[in-house]
């Protein structure tokens, strides 16, 4: 409220800084204040609760007002200083990035900065940089380490900057890892050799597959290359004409088998299309 008002210049209407102008002597400077005044007055009552508003919308100022509530509701600090302190010391990472932990931590800092201002400078911000340490996830211990070690320690952002900076790296680091593993899964999908025990052993793709929770996808792709290993089978054996081992027709391959892939505009079956595999966005592998 008070930075609401501030913002407007009408805060000395409510700290009593201002001069109330005489009705009688100034009738024009009077009216300016009283309109200025009717306007703060009307702030605060629609602020407070119906309940509230009710035992104070008859005052005549708004300054006797904002002094009614302040006695009514002014607490002591201590125990909202105590809340804070508690989530503070109780506060950590788990979940969080970096960032979104930095700026919670920061926000009940800067809260607690407006209640006590006994504690600033150098000693402030040594303890605000251990509490930063010390909600790091244990993942972090190398590089919580190396900014202990630092003579003389860094400030709170600059350790920040640091653990950001470490974040930032491991973000690439599991973004280049992923890209192997998808890469190695798709080169063992497209060997030449078309046999389905490539995809099922234990190195980057299997570990892929596992992480993802990509087992079904996988599967449909083993299905895949089974029935394609099966139709180049029948296609020697029939001499040389497409067998779909899917529908049982021939005249056609699995991987262009209209009921995987999806029948064509103008097709008397096209209304099947809503039910069609997976495999349909697999045909080129």
């Amino acid at each position: 409220m008070t930075l609401a008002l501030n913002s407007k210049n009408k805060l000395c209407f409510v700290n009593g800084s201002i001069r109330i102008p005489s009705e009688e002597t100034d009738p024009e400077g009077y009216a300016v204040w009283s309109r200025c005044n009717d306007i703060v007055h009307s702030w605060i009552i629609n602020t407070v609760i119906p309940e509230i508003s009710d035992s104070v919308i008859y005052y005549s100022t708004a300054q006797e007002v904002w002094e009614d509530l302040h006695d009514r509701f002014s607490q002591s600090n201590a125990p909202r200083i105590f809340e804070i302190q508690r989530d503070i010391a109780c506060l950590r990472q788990d979940q969080l990035s970096i960032s979104a932990y930095y700026t919670k931590l920061k926000g009940m800092w800067d809260e607690l900065a407006s209640y006590n201002d006994t504690v600033h400078g150098a000693q402030q911000d040594q303890q605000r940089l251990m509490q930063f340490l010390m909600g790091l996830n244990d993942s972090y211990s190398a590089i919580r380490g190396q900014i202990l070690l630092i003579n003389p320690l860094p400030s709170v952002r600059q350790a920040y900057s640091s653990v950001s900076q470490e974040e930032k790296q491991r973000l690439l680091s599991s973004m280049h890892t992923i890209n192997d593993s998808v890469d190695s899964a798709a080169m063992a999908v497209r060997s030449n050799s078309g046999k389905t025990t490539s995809l099922t052993g234990t190195g980057k793709s299997e570990r892929f597959y596992q992480s993802y929770g990509m087992h079904d996808f996988r599967s449909q792709l083993e299905t895949f290359a089974r029935r394609h290993d099966q139709d180049k089978r029948r296609f020697v054996s029939r001499k040389g004409r497409p067998f779909c081992s899917h529908c049982g027709e021939p005249g056609h391959w699995v991987r262009t088998c209209y009921e995987l892939n999806g029948y064509p505009v103008g097709h008397p079956k096209a209304r099947h299309n809503s039910g069609q595999s997976v495999l349909a966005t697999t045909t080129d592998l």
